[in-house]
């Protein structure tokens, strides 16, 4: 089941998009796309996911997709969009993964 698009104001005043599939109560996985991606994940990972168990969360990095760009970000940056989302899904544990440029 593919969910809508979902926005976040952050701290910074930045928006994040984000989106919520697979196993609507399973454990979560943060998927973090490549370069260039944005919050629409791979179809087959959504499907694993469900099989596993397993609730996949994704979103743009910033200055992709609907995320604001972060003027002068550096990678690093990310952790806080992503804890910043985790806050507001009240998500406490997680893991996390990605490829490509979301693989650092």
């Amino acid at each position: 089941m593919v969910l809508p698009i979902q926005h976040l104001a952050l701290s910074s005043g930045r928006n994040l998009d984000y989106m919520i599939n697979g196993a609507p109560d399973g454990f979560p996985l943060v998927f973090i796309h490549g370069t260039p991606g944005s919050v629409v994940y791979i179809e087959s990972l959504e499907q694993e996911c469900v099989k596993h168990n397993v609730k996949l969360i994704t979103m743009s990095r910033a200055g992709y997709g609907g995320s604001t760009r972060n003027k002068g970000r550096s990678i690093v940056d990310a952790v806080d969009d992503i804890a910043q989302l985790l806050k507001h899904l009240k998500v406490e544990e997680c893991v996390v993964g990605g490829w490509s440029g979301g693989g650092m």
